[in-house]
């Protein structure tokens, strides 16, 4: 159920759909539909803890102890991240931008080994937990804690 102060579907998840849906194999959006009526269930409330889980997710995924560290490397230089500030036009490009980077990594390795659905179902997941009230409650960490890793656990 929505109130006024929320939309649903979550906008970072319908711009996770949506790119998908243009750029993955069909195998993949096969796993895609499966999880329809849980996305159609989400809302906005959790907005900008699933675009940090999407960045973090990136980077992890292309770690630069990996092969694969150049794909993200080459999303930096060419400003495809955006910026600390996130508006909901920048928590959506996050979204886009995870996508981006298992389609480049589809290119490379099997699509298989590569764990965006996870990524998806965490991202759903959150609509379970309590709205948060600012940043620290998002799952957003202080700058002190500088591994991606606690941004999607």
């Amino acid at each position: 159920m929505t109130t006024d102060s929320e939309t649903s579907p979550s906008a970072v998840i319908t711009s996770f759909v949506e790119a998908a849906k243009k750029d993955f194999p069909e195998t993949e959006l096969a796993k895609l539909d499966a999880h329809a009526d849980a996305i159609a269930a989400t809302t906005t409330h959790h907005d900008a803890a699933r675009a940090t889980m999407c960045a973090a997710w990136a980077v992890i995924t292309t770690d630069e102890d990996t092969p694969r560290f150049g794909i993200w490397h080459s999303f930096v230089e060419t400003g495809h991240v955006i910026g600390a500030s996130l508006s909901h036009n920048a928590e959506e490009n996050l979204a886009e931008t995870a996508v981006a980077v298992a389609v480049k990594l589809g290119a490379q390795i099997d699509w298989s080994e590569i764990p965006w659905e996870d990524l998806l179902t965490k991202m759903i997941a959150l609509d379970n937990e309590p709205a948060p009230a600012d940043a620290a409650d998002a799952g957003i960490k202080e700058e002190t804690d500088s591994s991606p890793e606690t941004a999607i656990s």
